[in-house]
């Protein structure tokens, strides 16, 4: 008898021994128990070195229906600082990290995230806090929608505002290679220079290539001014200023040519008036005249912007002054004022002069006598405005509303002779007294 209760006694002290050392030997993470632990791909040593590394049990039996029978040996800050040794050196603080707040971010025991980052992905772990609107926006940035927040914040942080790895732009050109090198360009853009968040989302945005706004209000936020006009002009540069397309003529970041431009005058306008796309518009084929065999100076030099604005006017075709708008006008100098911004307005007020005009028959100046009377002729009724094969850039054709009028132009070494569709063949000749 004394022999099995000393055995029982043996059994018991050996029972007691073997509790006390399953936390030392992991057998916590068993079937039906913690195995959960084990499955991850990331196990954070202590749970390999034994439970009672962080844990020991207190008075409670084990299992118990509420979970409390074992106890932290240290409070949460001081247990995770006994190994990672917590050092806040730069500006910007994460506050978990602040406030030794470790588990709201990492998982004590294992993970399949590196760092042991709780939850299935980084972004998950981080929407716990940081709540993000995006509804409504369909384009993402490639680190956001692939869950991937360390790739430009960092966890506990940084010398950077939203514990960003480096500061912007450089942060952006780590990814963004090739935009480095329009740093280097003659003109950059301020807002570049200064950062790439002024005009891009780091995370969704309701436009393309992740600009804030896909309108021109993105432009505005700066260039006051251009919004002022286009708010109060009669015509509208379409589509770049009035479709909010500014970045079809302007690079946004960086470039060799003054105002940001993609391309030197006239190629750029070339790149839309280059095909007559929509309409009657008779000179929107601007492109074709530049095979003529007489261009307009202003053309010929690669000066658009000596006639036309680039985005807004108070006048058709964007033109910077007044013109006619059809074939006929007010005999007024006014009605002219652009054509007077480069020519002497004594070609059409003088009637009779041997100097202000080469049109004149003896010194009857036939522009006044086509210009200064009760139903004025534009000028475009005989000249193309950007060029033609005749001198003087006259056409062989004008448009009279629909009808391509014939002008019948012909030059001598004095004068010349016209048979347009308005009046019988007239002849003039300036050597005549």
């Amino acid at each position: 008898m004394k022999k099995i209760v000393y055995c029982l006694i043996l059994f018991f002290i050996a029972s007691s021994l073997c509790a006390q050392n399953d936390l030392t030997r992991n057998t916590c993470a068993v079937e039906d128990c913690h195995e959960s632990i084990m499955k991850k791909s990331i196990i954070h040593s202590p749970v390999n070195d034994g439970c009672n590394t962080c844990h020991e049990k207190n008075q409670r039996e084990h299992p118990d229906a509420d979970g409390a029978e074992f106890s932290l040996i240290d409070s949460e800050a001081d247990l995770c600082e006994s190994c990672h040794e917590k050092a806040i050196t730069k500006k910007f603080v994460h506050d978990p990290y602040s406030e030794g707040n470790c588990v709201s971010c990492h998982s004590p025991h294992s993970s399949d995230i590196a760092s042991l980052i709780k939850g299935d992905n980084q972004r998950e772990t981080c929407e716990e806090c940081h709540s993000l609107n995006i509804a409504g926006n369909n384009f993402g940035h490639g680190p956001f929608m692939s869950n991937q927040c360390f790739s430009c914040h960092v966890g506990h942080q940084s010398n950077f505002e939203s514990l960003v790895v480096d500061k912007d732009p450089n942060l952006c050109l780590q990814c963004h290679l090739e935009k480095a090198e329009d740093l280097e360009q003659v003109n950059v853009h301020k807002a570049f220079r200064d950062g790439c968040l002024d005009c891009h989302s780091p995370h969704t945005s309701p436009a393309e290539n992740m600009l804030l706004s896909g309108d021109n209000d993105l432009c505005y936020k700066c260039h006051q001014n251009v919004k002022a006009n286009v708010a109060a002009a009669e015509v509208i540069h379409e589509p770049f200023v009035q479709q909010g397309q500014c970045a079809a003529c302007h690079s946004p970041h960086a470039g060799e040519l003054t105002k940001l431009l993609l391309d030197k005058q006239p190629d750029l306008c070339f790149k839309c008036h280059s095909e007559n796309t929509k309409n009657k518009e008779k000179y929107i084929d601007i492109l074709a005249r530049m095979n003529k065999k007489y261009l307009h100076e202003p053309l010929s030099g690669g000066q658009c912007d000596d006639c036309h604005a680039m985005h807004v006017s108070d006048y058709d075709h964007l033109l910077i002054a007044a013109f006619p708008k059809g074939n006929y006008t007010k005999p007024k100098v006014e009605s002219f004022d652009l054509c007077f911004q480069c020519h002497d307005s004594e070609k059409i007020t003088s009637k009779s002069s041997k100097t202000a005009t080469n049109f004149r028959d003896g010194s009857n100046n036939l522009h006044y006598v086509h210009v200064m009377k009760k139903k004025s002729i534009s000028c475009q009724s005989c000249h193309d405005m950007h060029g033609a094969n005749n001198e003087h850039i006259i056409g062989n054709v004008v448009y009279f509303g629909k009808w391509e009028m014939p002008i019948g132009y012909k030059v001598t070494e004095t004068g010349g002779s016209c048979l347009p569709g308005c009046h019988v063949q007239y002849s003039y000749d300036r050597e005549k007294d």
